[in-house]
């Protein structure tokens, strides 16, 4: 695109970039406030703060909280995509079902201990009845205790 087709943003944001690229601004630079960019410029906070989320989607700049922006490390420029792992021939044999059931298991024991924010143990006979209705007809095999229940 020409500059002219550009929004003030991505005209702003493609010439800071260029000075990333170049060397101008170094990794670690901080990057000029929005208040004196505002100044300099004549640009609304809007549109500096739209740049700036450009060249951070890029991965040419972080926001670091309470202290501005700054140009990240570059990256590798080879333009090739890491390599891909490679199997180690070992097969290696998982239990789905038996990791789904426990989580399940762990589910049903939180929830009846949670109830109503307070443990099984100090619920009344009726809600304890009604608490062991509703939960039996999962019936999965509990193996692991939540630590704790807050509500």
């Amino acid at each position: 695109m020409s500059s002219g087709t550009l929004t003030r943003y991505q005209q702003l944001a493609d010439e800071l970039a260029g000075s990333i690229r170049s060397g101008v601004l170094r990794p670690g630079d901080r990057l000029p406030s929005v208040r004196d960019l505002r100044r300099q410029r004549g640009v609304s906070p809007s549109t500096i703060f739209q740049a700036y989320a450009q060249l951070e989607s890029e991965g040419l700049v972080e926001a670091r909280e309470r202290s501005g922006y700054f140009v990240r490390a570059r990256r590798s420029l080879t333009g090739r995509p890491p390599e891909a792992a490679q199997p180690s021939g070992r097969i290696t044999p998982v239990a789905i079902s038996e990791l789904v059931f426990e989580l399940l298991g762990s589910l049903k024991q939180a929830l009846s201990n949670c109830r109503y924010g307070k443990t099984k143990q100090t619920l009344g006979k009726k809600q304890k009845l009604s608490l062991t209705r509703s939960t039996t007809s999962l019936a999965l095999p509990v193996s692991v205790q939540p630590p704790y229940c807050v509500r």
